[in-house]
C-alpha cells in the first residue's frame, strides 16, 4: 500500500479543520497520514487542533512560522517516509469512495 502524507496548512482554519483531517483519515486504498502545518495561527485552532488530534497517531500538527513549501516537504518526506504529498487547503474534503 502507498504511503501519502496529506498536507493541511493551517491558519486560523478552526472552522475547517476537523472535517477536513476527518476526510483525509477515511480515504481507501492508500496509508495516509494527515499533516497539518499551522503557518503561527492567532485564533485558537491549534490549540484545539492538539486537544482533538494531538493523540492520534496518523496525525502530525506541526508549528512553523512563513514557511517555504519545498523545505517543509523534504522534511516530511524524510520524517514520515512517505513518497507522494499532497498539499490541501483546509476547506476540501474528500467525496464518498475518494
Amino acid at each position: 500500500m502507498e504511503k501519502v502524507a496529506v498536507i493541511l496548512i493551517n491558519y486560523n482554519g478552526k472552522k475547517y479543520n476537523d472535517a477536513c483531517i476527518a476526510s483525509v483519515l477515511e480515504s481507501k486504498g492508500v496509508d495516509t497520514r494527515a499533516i497539518v502545518v499551522d503557518n503561527a495561527s492567532t485564533d485558537d485552532s491549534l490549540m484545539l487542533l492538539t486537544e482533538k488530534w494531538g493523540d492520534n497517531p496518523r496525525v502530525s500538527i506541526i508549528l512553523i512560522f512563513n514557511f517555504l513549501c519545498a523545505i517543509i516537504w523534504k522534511k516530511i518526506q524524510k520524517k514520515y517516509e512517505r513518497k507522494y504529498g499532497i498539499f490541501r487547503r483546509k476547506q476540501c474534503r474528500n467525496t464518498s469512495g475518494a
